[in-house]
């Protein structure tokens, strides 16, 4: 029973942060995220975002770069080890809005090309003879 409440609480979460990242996901029903969102993240990078990613990589590999020359090979492994677990939440709050843009984009397209298809499809069908 604990499992299912679990289970059932980190789906309300993980769908809480998708609509929340994703606003315009709510306009898609909610067995179609995953497909929408992965059609959604194939979009190409525009250039915009390529240079978002690269400043944002060059400017993190800078940031960790900076520190003592002359360390001991214990204290240099250390250092190394640091700089390797800071990356990961540095290259995410600086890389990252551009990711989220580009799916943004997707998703918009992605929405507007089932809009079209869906009023195409439904066209014919809300006309009445006359």
């Amino acid at each position: 029973m604990a499992g299912r409440t679990a289970t059932g609480a980190g789906l309300k979460l993980d769908r809480l942060a998708l609509t929340w990242l994703y606003p315009r996901l709510r306009e898609v029903p909610p067995e179609a995220w995953a497909s929408t969102l992965g059609k959604a993240r194939d979009t190409e990078f525009d250039t915009l975002e390529w240079m978002g990613i690269v400043a944002g990589v060059a400017f993190v590999a800078w940031a960790l770069g900076r520190g003592p020359v002359a360390l001991t090979s214990e204290a240099a492994f250390v250092m190394h080890l640091l700089r390797f677990v800071l990356a990961f939440p540095l290259l995410a709050g600086v890389v990252g809005p551009f990711y989220l843009r580009r799916t943004r984009r997707g998703l918009d397209r992605e929405l507007a090309r089932k809009g079209a298809f869906t009023a195409n499809a439904e066209g014919p069908s809300k006309r009445t003879e006359a």
